[in-house]
């Protein structure tokens, strides 16, 4: 295709409309070009010539599944690799397994599986984990809007792009290299999984025929993303009904805050976040998010009855079990350390080292930070007392710091402590009125509480702010989260709100 054609704005807006209501696919202002590109593929796919024309025929007639199919090949975008979220994924074998009874069968549904990387991943897990998986009958199922993601899934050929974070053990032991840069999967793997084209927002699920129904485990992983809120709910709503009694849904962690606690509560097993048919309460044990804090038992921290002078420089060996380090007195190596630690989400061994460090002897700055990736550490190891305790000694420090009380703001929400969070965000804005993350974070807390235009007054300062910001810019405070893709899920939330008034 040479050029493309232009679309008219009226017949623009019925089809946008279309690929929402009966695709779920929201494109957002800045996403318009993507959409015009997809329909003048599609619209020459068809036969046609022009693009108009084709737009008004298909939406006089009654779609079929097969034309939904070839549509979604142009409108879709895959963007994956295997081992993606890694903790979610051994978070099936290291947690939810062992509470399960063994020799029961369990079923797993990969939806949006994309190119299959997600599902594969699960299965090459299993065998890695099969002190585990061996004592259950595992079943994988992996669906896709896009039929020509799901021909490319069942070749299991990958590129180097996608086996990135795999290490180099997995690829030899499960791939073949067949060119230099191409790789195929092992064919037991491979015929672990059964892959079927599945539409997320039509009704077809739950359902015996597809095989949607009585599942352990769905993962929905940077699906919703593109979707708008009110979608989102009903497709959570139907995942709710295809989960048996302590099933469990996962999403990618930039997509937690969009569902609903109505709908499935919420369980915090550091480092991961997943929900539960079961009111958050997997096999009636108790998670981080019941525990009760108790800030009266705190002991206050005094910052200005600490010196702050550097000891002279000593050195020691400190041993993480992984690997020796040496390290100096100087607490600018600790504080280094404790980053290298926290990158490669190894908090365990953060907590160690910082029981070696001598806090009282370190100066302000260089406290903060260290404070900040502990209460964080304590957080992702499922802690949340100790988390809110090392959070309060974090502002302690310096009660103006924004950042400071950011971190305290995030571990009380973690809590849900969500009055407390939410005063405490609102003291970040005091702080700092270009604080984009609690623009954010205070959105979605009044769409909780349903104050909608205060969480609208929120969303659009957030969204001006972002406007600064380079679309690639990965965010403070975020789990990789770039400044587009947050402006991109603002943008299709004021979007929907828009479209309902």
């Amino acid at each position: 295709m040479a050029e493309l054609q232009n679309i008219d704005n009226d017949l623009y807006k019925k089809i946008h409309h279309f690929v929402n209501k009966r695709m779920g696919l929201y494109f957002t202002e800045n996403r318009k070009k993507d959409l015009i590109r997809g329909l003048n593929y599609a619209s020459e796919s068809f036969g046609y010539k022009d693009v108009n024309t084709c737009i008004e025929q298909l939406l006089s007639v009654n779609w079929t599944t097969n034309q939904i199919q070839t549509l979604a090949n142009y409108l879709t975008v895959g963007e994956t690799y295997f081992y993606r979220h890694r903790e979610q994924l051994e978070y099936i074998f290291t947690h939810y397994l062992k509470k399960k009874t063994p020799q029961t069968k369990i079923k797993i549904w990969c939806s949006g599986c994309c190119t299959g990387e997600e599902p594969y991943s699960i299965a090459i897990m299993s065998r890695e984990f099969s002190f585990i998986s061996n004592q259950f009958d595992i079943e994988i199922i992996a669906t896709d809007i896009n039929s020509t993601f799901i021909k490319k899934a069942v070749s299991g050929i990958y590129t180097e792009h996608s086996l990135r974070t795999v290490p180099k053990t997995i690829i030899k032991k499960y791939f073949t290299q067949t060119g230099s840069n191409q790789f195929v999967l092992d064919e037991k793997i491979r015929d672990k999984i059964n892959f079927k084209y599945l539409n997320l927002a039509s009704n077809t699920y739950p359902s015996e025929v597809n095989n949607t129904h009585c599942l352990d485990i769905i993962l929905c992983r940077n699906v919703f993303i593109y979707f708008q809120q009110e979608t989102i709910d009903r497709v959570v709503k139907n995942f709710n009904k295809c989960l048996n009694k302590d099933g469990i849904l996962f999403v990618s962690p930039a997509e937690t805050f969009m569902i609903s606690r109505h709908i499935l509560g919420k369980i915090v097993t550091a480092p991961v976040t997943v929900f539960s048919k079961n009111n958050g309460n997997l096999n009636n044990n108790k998670t981080p998010e019941t525990s009760v804090l108790k800030p009266a038992s705190r002991v206050k921290y005094n910052p200005k009855n600490t010196k702050t002078t550097e000891p002279k420089s000593t050195k020691t060996i400190y041993d993480t079990g992984k690997e020796k380090i040496k390290l100096s007195s100087n607490n600018k190596d600790y504080l280094k350390m404790l980053r290298n630690l926290y990158s490669k989400k190894r908090y365990k061994e953060i907590l160690q080292v910082f029981k070696n460090i001598d806090i009282n002897k370190i100066n302000n700055d260089i406290k903060k930070e260290i404070y900040s990736i502990v209460c964080k550490s304590y957080s992702k190891s499922g802690n949340m007392e100790k988390a809110y305790d090392q959070s309060c000694r974090l502002v302690d420090i310096d009660k103006l710091d924004p950042e400071s009380q950011f971190v305290h703001a995030s571990i009380l929400l973690e809590a849900d402590r969500i009055r407390e969070a939410e005063k405490v965000f609102e003291k970040v804005l005091y702080l700092d009125p270009c604080h984009i993350m609690s623009y954010f974070m205070l959105g979605n807390l009044h769409m909780i509480n349903s104050n909608i235009e205060k969480a609208m007054k929120n969303f659009k300062r957030a969204h001006s702010l972002l406007q600064r910001e380079p679309p690639g810019k990965i965010l403070d405070d975020t789990e990789q989260l770039t400044a587009g893709k947050l402006k991109e899920i603002i943008a299709t939330m004021l979007k929907a709100r828009q479209m309902k008034t």
